[in-house]
């Protein structure tokens, strides 16, 4: 994925996103093959769940790109730094 790709879909931010970021659907959650990490959506917001429990500080709503980058860095979805110029660049002071 490109840092424009990332940009777009960080700032357009919907359920079907988690399949572009490489998640798969696995019941009512999402996961992925970077983490042991789940993903859960309620309404407009991304809930983090490790070992059985929601993550408070991991969450993300889909109106917030910066929250939504912060949490798929944490959770090892995306790597760290190889798209923060580009993001910055474009305005989310990550």
């Amino acid at each position: 994925m490109t840092s424009e790709e990332l940009y777009v879909l960080l700032t357009n931010f919907e359920e079907e996103s988690l399949a572009d970021l490489g998640l798969e659907k696995d019941g009512e959650y999402w996961v992925h093959s970077n983490t042991s990490d789940r993903f859960r959506v309620t309404g407009n917001r991304l809930l983090v769940n490790r070992g059985g429990t929601d993550i408070g500080r991991l969450s993300a709503s889909f109106d917030e790109p910066k929250s939504l980058y912060r949490t798929f860095i944490d959770t090892d979805v995306i790597e760290p730094a190889t798209h923060l110029l580009y993001l910055r660049k474009k305005g989310l002071n990550i």
